[in-house]
């Protein structure tokens, strides 16, 4: 949501063909949605077990995503090049 939730919708929407939309739309929703349920029940059972449980996940799962981000964003510039 946010200032990410545009960024993330129109990235699925560039990612695929005019038929493809509706579908990918339908999984980017479905995606948010599942996050307002999961995170808070995860993060509050981590906190529960270790405070720092929830931040430490919180840090690795944007660093893979920050990762996986920026292998593909170099991949593509080759192809390009």
């Amino acid at each position: 949501s946010g200032l990410s939730g545009p960024g993330f919708t129109a990235g699925g929407s560039l990612a695929v063909t005019a038929a493809e939309q509706g579908g990918v739309a339908g999984v980017l929703n479905a995606t948010g949605s599942m996050t307002w349920i999961v995170a808070p029940v995860t993060a509050t059972a981590l906190y529960g077990w270790q405070p720092l449980a929830p931040f430490v996940l919180s840090l690795v799962v944007l660093s893979i995503s920050t990762l996986l981000a920026w292998t593909r964003l170099e991949r593509r510039r080759a192809t390009i090049a």
